[in-house]
């Protein structure tokens, strides 16, 4: 029995030992997965080194792309810094001819000097110079003097500013204006103060309007004896009662012309004069007389008419196209007295107050800031144009040579510029064809970092498998251990109950047997101790169990798409990347 009993406690042992060494075989196969592992993070290491490289590729090229554009720009920048001024100062240059043209200078001195006094006034106004110089040409068409030109030049500057008006708009209306009524400079200037200071007391009034109608009206209201600023009241009178200065000018020559020829007007005309209480000597003298108080006289007594008889008169007088604008005009006779009223007084300072609080603004401002820069450009400018003239008079005649050549000889021609034109057409292109290389390069190097990060991807999702496997085994392992370990500790403790009577007959087996009784003590509530180990795995399965499944779920579909993909890539693309 006690021979039985040990017999079967050994048996129990060796097949738990059996149970054992399975468990020993699953840690080696996860020993092996694991060994598997580390050398897919080698690889993946490799992969990682081959993106960093491609990466490094592709910062290279970009930098060779970033240097080729700024080859470029400073190659245009350098050509800039001469061309620039060279074409400010040709500009400037082209600008006197015409003054040089219609000025009557004592000296080459006199002339240079004006174009300094030109530049100077460009930059106190920010006014262009070629502006600047076309009123300075006009005033010599006008048949000022040399020593007057920086006078007019100025003042009509002045205008251009003061009023919002271009400086070769405000050149045109001056010259009209001063030629029609033989004005002085001095006699302008102060039509230019009266216009300024109409603007600033009646409502719907702009001087460039104003400047607008006289410059339509000058010549007719110089016929009829009126003065510059007489017919700048009547101008402003139409515009403050809202008329635009087309129509404005259009109904004021109408009357203008009607009164100039008072003799050969229709006898309903001198039938109308005569219901206003007037007839045309009376009329003819006082225009003779004082021309702004006959008009202004001529207009009151429309407005004495009854409202029956008043558009009749008109009509008579002026036809139904302008009946309407004469009669707004007779009709606001306390505007028309105001405006005579104004250009009585004192308006002397009227125009540089304007100019001041125009300077004063951020735009003129910046406008000055930009005249200073083409200034400095002209004067830089200048110092090239001697050499650059000098080389296009000497490429102008290398030019007519070749042209000369070109028609005796055409076919040697075509061949020579063909080989010229090749050369310079290469230069031209060699920088575009490094930025297209280095763009090309960073494609292709775009695609192998897709490549290796495919490969990457892949392998690290087949090293999360393992990963997976291996949790799962060694977790599997334990359990089956420490099973069968419990197994064979049950079976032993039978047999050590069986032989436990022989083993204490003796003083060694006393011995052994209070070992056997602490061993025994221990084994026989091994249940418990594996209790605690299973429960702890069980307590560590909700834990990781979720997130590998659900990695494993996820990734599945992934690494077979994935890795039919790759085959296709790395049977294509593998020559290309072996290097």
């Amino acid at each position: 029995m006690t021979d039985t009993s040990v017999g079967i406690a050994i048996g129990i042992i060796i097949k738990g030992l059996n149970n054992i060494s399975k468990a020993n075989e699953k840690f080696k196969q996860m020993s092996d997965n694991l060994a598997k592992t580390g050398r897919d993070v080698t690889m993946l290491n490799k992969k990682i080194a081959n993106i960093n490289k491609v990466g490094i590729n592709i910062k290279a090229h970009k930098s060779n792309i970033s240097n080729e554009f700024s080859n470029i720009t400073e190659t245009i920048a350098k050509f800039g810094a001469v061309a620039v001024p060279v074409k400010f100062a040709m500009d400037f240059e082209s600008s006197m001819v015409d003054v040089k043209k219609y000025v009557e200078f004592e000296s080459e001195e006199q002339f240079k000097q004006m174009g300094k006094d030109i530049k100077a006034l460009s930059a106190q106004l920010g006014v262009n110079f070629s502006e600047i110089s076309a009123i300075a040409a006009s005033g010599g068409q006008q048949g000022l003097k040399a020593s007057e030109i920086m006078d007019y030049t100025k003042l009509v500057s002045k205008f251009g500013v003061a009023f919002d008006m271009s400086g070769r708009d405000a050149g045109d209306a001056a010259a009209y204006v001063m030629n029609n009524f033989k004005l002085s400079v001095k006699e302008l200037e102060k039509l230019g103060n009266q216009m300024n200071f109409l603007d600033d007391k009646m409502s719907m009034v702009k001087s460039n309007d104003l400047f607008n109608i006289l410059n339509r009206t000058s010549s007719n209201a110089n016929i009829l004896g009126l003065s510059a600023d007489g017919a700048a009241a009547l101008g402003a009178t139409m515009l403050s009662i809202g008329k635009a200065p087309e129509v404005a000018s259009t109904a004021l020559n109408s009357m203008f012309n009607k009164l100039a020829n008072l003799d050969g007007q229709a006898p309903k005309f001198h039938k109308a004069l005569e219901k206003m209480g007037m007839d045309a000597l009376y009329l003819k003298n006082a225009l003779k007389k004082d021309a702004n108080l006959a008009v202004k006289e001529f207009l009151n007594a429309i407005t004495k008419l009854d409202d029956d008889s008043k558009m009749g008169v008109l009509t008579d007088m002026f036809g139904r196209e302008f009946s309407d604008d004469i009669g707004a005009l007779s009709t606001n006779a306390d505007i028309l007295n105001k405006a005579f009223d104004l250009i009585k007084q004192d308006s002397s300072k009227s125009l540089d107050e304007a100019l001041n609080l125009k300077l004063k603004t951020a735009k003129s401002g910046f406008e000055r800031l930009k005249s200073s820069v083409v200034n400095f450009g002209i004067t830089i400018g200048n110092a090239f144009l001697p050499i650059a003239n000098i080389l296009s008079q000497y490429l102008a005649k290398i030019t007519n040579f070749i042209d000369t050549i070109a028609n005796k000889a055409p076919v040697v021609a075509k061949t020579i510029f063909g080989v010229v034109g090749g050369f310079l057409a290469f230069g031209a292109i060699a920088s575009v064809l490094r930025i297209v290389t280095a763009g090309l390069m960073i494609v292709f190097n775009n695609i192998r970092f897709l490549y290796n990060a495919i490969i990457f991807f892949t392998n690290a999702l087949n090293l999360n498998k393992i990963a997976v496997f291996a949790y799962k085994a060694s977790l599997n392992a334990l359990k089956f251990t420490i099973s069968g370990v419990s197994k064979a500790f049950k079976f032993l403790v039978v047999g050590i109950r069986a032989v436990s009577i022989a083993i204490i007959s003796n003083p060694i087996g006393l011995i052994l047997g209070g070992i056997a009784l602490v061993a025994g003590g221990i084994i026989y509530n091994w249940d418990k101790v594996k209790a605690w180990f299973l429960a702890f795995v069980e307590w560590m399965k909700p834990i990781f169990e979720p997130v590998i499944n659900s990695i494993k779920n996820s990734f599945s579909p992934l690494i077979s798409f994935f890795k039919t993909l790759i085959d296709g890539i790395k049977a294509i693309f593998l020559p290309f990347f072996s290097g």
